[in-house]
């Protein structure tokens, strides 16, 4: 990487520097990356599929059981296989629902036999996935609109399906109707994860290389003074506090990228000291005055 450091310089930073470390999950706190140069792999699935399942709102409990039993299967989700999520106000369709992509009939077979509401396949490249899960250009989390749109990440091990009911409860009134929260969605993304349960957790400042599920509301809402921020925080927050209190850990795990701003270096960086230690002296080193910590800053 080519990196310009807080005091103006430009340095290549390798697997030689002790900065390499930090820039591997905690990089915006040390500089801007000018160029980068990476290995790259030859596809080997062109093809794609997708099949796009939504369930009126009191099949939660059972959506998520089947989750845990037929996707993520104790942490041993299979390659090749994402499971997302998304529970928002659909149109076309009950507005209590939740929405389920997955694919092959090996996994679908026990959503279908739960009774959705509807079920859409769908095919094509590498380059639809954004679009058939809501994160393209033109999808309205990623839209320059004015909007604010706080995440409250949290990673999790497995689904709880009474928490997922709990905040369900919670969620769906508060996004229906007129209300000013009535474009949220909350995301529940489980990716295939071997790649990453087989680097080593120590080569690089990104500590939560177990984790089997990212899960996070997104608030989404016009800007409306401090009251509005003040809701928007206590919605979120009370839903990831149900589902940390659900997962009986005594730590909870963020994702940095998705961060609100209130989380703690452990909760965002590790809880190991040697980690906050080791973050905490590169950037004594190279950002003393703390020019690059805008966002999710090492103290």
């Amino acid at each position: 990487m080519n990196v310009v450091l807080a005091n103006g310089t430009l340095i290549t930073v390798d697997d030689k520097s002790d900065l390499w470390w930090a820039m591997k999950g905690a990089g915006h706190n040390f500089g801007i990356v000018t160029s980068l140069t990476t290995k790259i792999f030859d596809i080997e699935h062109r093809d794609w599929a997708i099949e796009t399942i939504t369930f009126s709102g009191d099949k939660v409990e059972a959506v998520y059981q089947a989750a845990n039993d037929y996707l993520l299967k104790n942490g041993t989700q299979p390659e090749g296989v994402i499971n997302w999520s998304y529970w928002m106000n659909d149109a076309t369709a009950d507005p209590n629902n939740v929405r389920v992509t997955t694919v092959d009939s090996k996994y679908t077979k026990p959503f279908h036999d739960i009774g959705p509401l509807s079920v859409v396949p769908d095919s094509g490249t590498y380059k639809d996935l954004a679009t058939w899960t809501g994160i393209a250009n033109s999808s309205i989390p990623c839209q320059k609109a004015g909007y604010s749109n706080p995440r409250f990440p949290i990673y999790l091990e497995s689904y709880n399906p009474q928490a997922q009911k709990k905040i369900w409860d919670i969620f769906a009134p508060a996004i229906r109707g007129n209300s000013v929260f009535n474009n949220s969605m909350f995301q529940f993304e489980g990716y295939s994860t071997q790649g990453v349960y087989n680097t080593d957790s120590r080569s690089s400042a990104f500590a939560f290389r177990g984790e089997h599920l990212l899960v996070a509301p997104l608030i989404n809402y016009l800007p409306g003074g401090a009251d509005r921020d003040s809701q928007a925080r206590a919605l979120g927050t009370q839903l990831r506090d149900i589902l940390h209190e659900a997962s009986g850990r005594k730590d909870m795990r963020a994702y940095v990228n998705y961060a609100y701003g209130d989380e703690t270096p452990e909760q965002l960086y590790g809880s190991e000291q040697w980690r906050q230690n080791r973050l905490r002296s590169l950037k004594q080193k190279y950002d003393p005055e703390g020019k690059f910590s805008f966002y999710a800053p090492i103290p």
